[in-house]
């Protein structure tokens, strides 16, 4: 269940950040979204590509496809999702720890229902805005693979992905000439690769159970990494892409709570205060629970 605040029956997912980003946030009434692919998971991206495999290798289809798994290997290193990442629990101390500065930030606490408002507004053709909630349970991962993995099954079983036409399939999905019985299995192979796109949009969905107490979900959005226009900023020693959306009509209560980490020493009221002074009524500010020092 998600945490819900007592005054306010809308459920609440919670952002763990330092103090210096919850203040550009509020100061700026944006939020940033950043490239997933730059988390603490090396396997950020990848875990369907693995459930795809077992699946392909349980019905002895793997041998032969090196077209296919040359395609799932370069769509994935093409693919970036930038996300704003959430947790379910709004006072955890790995959370504190991994991603509030050791509990010196604070736990940013957004309704969903905003963030629902907020993904309707800032959806276009050109970008799909929306909030995934992560899949650590390993038989949900492959549930969630199973449905599009059946819809391509019949075309690699007529010959989908089974030609030697280069390197990789991207390298010809631009209108070259193909005849005779390659022809045929090239347009099998289009029609296989239509079924599989759903798939990546569900890359940065799936994690490792290790992760699962963070119980996370994710506002994102993705892009083909030389079609991204962001803005950079550096931080932890790197030059970190990012896009940032404006908290409009403030007016709907984008916040519900701050929960200020164990080790943050800026007093409530004065949190408060400049919540207020920016515009963000109605906010409950809090110290953390957790005996952490």
């Amino acid at each position: 269940m998600l945490d819900k605040n007592k005054t306010n029956n809308h459920p609440v997912l919670y952002h763990y950040c330092p103090s210096s980003s919850f203040y550009n946030i509020i100061e700026s009434k944006a939020i940033f979204l950043s490239p997933l692919t730059l988390s603490n998971d090396k396997a950020e991206g990848k875990l369907i590509k693995d459930i795809f495999i077992t699946m392909l290798k349980k019905d002895s289809f793997l041998e032969n496809k090196t077209i296919l798994l040359d395609l799932f290997s370069s769509l994935i290193d093409e693919i970036e999702g930038f996300g704003l990442c959430f947790s379910e629990k709004k006072d955890l101390l790995s959370q504190w720890r991994g991603y509030a500065e050791d509990a010196s930030g604070v736990s940013i606490g957004f309704s969903k229902q905003y963030l629902d408002l907020l993904i309707k507004r800032n959806t276009d053709n050109n970008k799909s805005l929306h909030l995934q909630k992560v899949i650590y349970n390993r038989s949900a991962q492959f549930d969630l693979v199973k449905p599009i993995y059946d819809k391509v099954r019949p075309y690699i079983e007529k010959g989908a992905f089974s030609f030697p036409i280069g390197n990789t399939l991207l390298s010809h999905l631009t209108g070259k000439k193909i005849q005779g019985k390659n022809k045929k299995l090239f347009d099998l192979t289009l029609k296989a690769f239509s079924e599989m796109v759903p798939l990546f949009f569900h890359l940065f969905t799936l994690k490792n159970r290790a992760f699962r107490e963070e119980q996370e979900w994710r506002l994102i959005v993705h892009f083909l990494k030389g079609d991204i226009r962001s803005f950079f900023r550096f931080a932890k020693g790197k030059i970190v892409p990012y896009i940032y959306i404006p908290l409009s009509n403030l007016e709907e209560q984008p916040l519900v709570e701050i929960i200020l980490g164990a080790k943050n020493k800026s007093p409530e009221w004065v949190v408060k205060s400049f919540l207020e002074n920016n515009e963000f009524k109605n906010v409950a500010v809090k110290k953390s629970k957790i005996p952490y020092r």
